[in-house]
């Protein structure tokens, strides 16, 4: 008995990931992407390389399947029979193909999926209005149909807890399930005396003092403030610009990455604020890159727009880092996690900012803050408790 992770959208690479830990942890996984025309942070090959030839990646399989959905089908049920498939953890609107190739799935939503896709299209301010006139219809058509069929066709779905409302309006009447954030966790020795090393490779690199860092693509201005995809970046410069102002700290710069279609916007934001030659801008990074960056930083940032509890926020936690971040103020409503994570959650810059020159203050508090939220990724997020549940799930 094997498991397939199917996805038609990569997520950052994290469906790629999640084969690889499953299969790192004796359940038998294969790794499927229909998504062919995947490029840039969304992609599993810019985070992870091209050179991908494990032996359950067998998305090599398709090749020919692109432009058919028929001859997918068929791939499909050849793949299930080959490799003794008996359930699959799909993502994106391609994933009902898994059904009529008999194959019985599981769904988790990625955001925009099911907060767009299954709804009505919506574009970044930036995007040219011939691309919209061009795609609307497409999206109306064939995308909506598919992602709302890829649903509610699924044995049970994975949501935020914002996203209770749009699966009800959706009309999907099944279960819910919940798999944790997944790590490889370091010992809390190995990564504290890592820490001074990171920080001075980086400093010494960037030619900084301490620094602030975020690794969230921007994505916050004009319309996007609107999006569910809405990161709130102007919120993190405002919380910092309000933390200079508040402190003597003269030292300290914010690092963040040139990703997201409002990179511009928050390099006027920080102009406005007069704090842009606090600022380091780095091209984007792959996943596995942004540990030393985590680990050198005093605090991290998540994101301040739609309540969820991202990788971005928990990233920094397993690597024995702060992070502020907004989850929301309300208990979820969703199978969840039992306790919720050791982190500063606010959307307020001046409660972000206060909180930020308390730490400054109190290396110790600091300290105890950076141990919990390591041990809060230890106990909650380890590789062996995702594959353990993910195996249970299938009980």
């Amino acid at each position: 008995m094997s498991y397939l992770i199917f996805c038609s959208f990569e997520v950052g690479g994290l469906p790629y990931k999640m084969a690889e830990i499953l299969n790192r942890n004796g359940i038998n996984t294969y790794y499927l992407s229909v998504n062919f025309g995947a490029s840039g942070h969304d992609s599993a090959s810019f985070h992870y390389g091209n050179d991908r030839q494990s032996s359950w990646n067998l998305t090599n399989l398709l090749a020919g399947c692109r432009f058919s959905d028929a001859k997918l089908v068929r791939k499909l049920r050849a793949i299930k029979r080959e490799f003794n498939i008996s359930h699959s953890f799909a993502t994106g609107f391609k994933s009902y193909l898994l059904k009529n190739a008999g194959i019985n799935y599981i769904y988790w939503s990625f955001g925009a999926d099911l907060d767009q896709q299954c709804f009505r299209p919506v574009w970044p301010a930036a995007y040219p209005l011939w691309k919209k006139l061009l795609k609307f219809p497409y999206s109306m058509l064939f995308v909506k149909p598919q992602a709302r069929k890829s649903i509610i066709a699924s044995d049970s779905v994975m949501i935020a807890p914002y996203q209770i409302k749009a699966l009800k309006e959706l009309g999907y009447n099944g279960s819910l399930f919940f798999f944790p954030h997944f790590f490889e966790v370091e010992e809390f020795e190995s990564l504290k005396n890592r820490r001074m090393e990171c920080k001075d490779k980086i400093c010494r690199k960037l030619g900084i003092g301490n620094y602030f860092f975020s690794s969230t693509r921007h994505f916050w201005a004009g319309v996007n403030h609107n999006l569910s995809d809405n990161k709130g970046n102007d919120v993190m410069l405002r919380s910092f610009a309000c933390y200079l102002k508040l402190s003597d700290d003269d030292e300290s710069t914010l690092v963040l990455i040139e990703k997201g279609p409002d990179v511009y916007a928050s390099k006027i934001l920080a102009k406005q604020l007069e704090i842009e030659n606090r600022i380091v801008w780095l091209p984007q990074v792959p996943r596995d890159e942004l540990n030393d960056f985590y680990l050198g930083s005093t605090l991290c940032f998540g994101q301040f727009g739609t309540p969820v509890l991202a990788f971005s926020a928990l990233e920094p936690m397993a690597n024995a880092s702060v992070c502020v971040t907004f989850i929301g103020n309300d208990k979820p409503e969703i199978p969840f996690y039992n306790t919720l994570p050791p982190l500063i959650n606010s959307m307020s810059p001046g409660v972000i900012a206060n909180r930020m020159l308390e730490l400054a203050k109190s290396p110790d508090k600091l300290a105890e803050m950076q141990f919990a939220s390591w041990q809060w990724i230890k106990q909650n997020c380890s590789e062996l408790q995702f594959s353990t549940v993910f195996r249970n799930c299938f009980k």
